[in-house]
C-alpha cells in the first residue's frame, strides 16, 4: 500500500464505523476486508452496503474507494439525509426488488455488504436475491453472525427500531441458525461440485465472504 495511503481501519476510525471496534484476536472487521478490498480500491465500483443507520460506514466506503459509488439501503426513510456525492440512499427493505432494478440501471454492484437487520431469514433472502446479480469476481458479505444465535425479541427495546418494525410485520425474531446454515453449506456445496459462480467462501469471526467466480 503506499505509504500515502490511510488504512482502511483508520479511515473507519475517523469516521466512526462500529466496524473498526468489532475486534477479533487484534482485527477488527476492517483488517479484515483491507485484505480483500486494496486490489480494487482505485478502481471505479459500484458498492452496495445493506443498514444505513447514522452513515458512518457510507463515508468510510466513500474516502476509501475514492473514485466509487457508494450505495446503502434502509428501510428508514430519515436515511435519505445521509446521501451526498458518490453516496445514495435507497429507502426500502433489504430484500426489496427495488434494489435489483437499481443495480440494472447501474450495471451491477462489485461489492455487496449486508450490515442491515441481523434477521437469519432476511439475511438469507438478502443473499438470495442479490447474489446472482452480483458481478462477476465481486464479493458479498454478511456481518454480525454473532447475532444470528440470539433471540432478537430480547433486544427490541434497544436496536434503533429496526427489531420492532420486523417484530410489527411479523418475523420471527426468536432465531434458530439452522436457516443461514442451510444458507452456507449449500454455498459449499456448489462450490465443490464446481459451480464456477462460488469462487471461495471464507468464514471469520462474525463475518461470511463470498467471492463470485470470474
Amino acid at each position: 500500500m503506499s505509504m500515502n495511503k490511510r488504512t482502511l481501519h483508520d479511515i473507519g476510525v475517523t469516521y466512526g464505523t462500529d466496524k473498526s471496534r468489532h475486534m477479533h484476536c487484534g482485527q477488527s472487521y476492517l483488517h479484515i476486508y483491507q485484505n480483500y478490498f486494496e486490489p480494487f480500491r482505485d478502481m471505479e465500483l459500484n458498492f452496495l452496503e445493506l443498514g444505513v443507520k447514522g452513515g458512518h460506514s457510507l463515508r468510510t466506503w466513500k474516502n476509501y474507494f475514492q473514485k466509487s459509488n457508494i450505495w446503502g439501503v434502509d428501510n428508514n426513510p430519515n436515511c435519505k439525509s445521509h446521501e451526498e456525492e458518490q453516496i445514495n440512499v435507497l429507502v426500502c427493505e433489504q430484500h426489496s426488488e427495488q434494489i435489483l432494478d437499481t443495480s440494472r440501471e447501474i450495471g451491477g454492484f462489485d461489492i455487496i455488504l449486508d450490515d442491515a437487520s441481523h434477521i437469519n431469514t432476511l439475511s438469507a433472502a438478502s443473499f438470495n436475491l442479490l447474489f446472482p446479480s452480483l458481478k462477476k469476481g465481486g464479493f458479498c458479505i454478511i456481518e454480525d453472525l454473532g447475532n444470528s444465535y440470539l433471540d432478537l425479541s430480547n433486544y427490541v427495546q434497544f436496536w434503533d427500531g429496526e427489531l420492532q418494525r420486523n417484530k410489527n410485520n411479523g418475523v420471527d425474531l426468536n432465531h434458530d441458525r439452522q436457516t443461514l446454515n442451510d444458507l452456507f453449506l449449500s454455498l459449499i456445496e456448489r462450490m465443490d461440485k464446481g459451480d464456477e459462480d462460488i469462487h471461495y467462501v471464507h468464514f471469520w469471526s462474525r463475518i461470511i465472504i463470498v467471492k463470485k467466480g470470474n
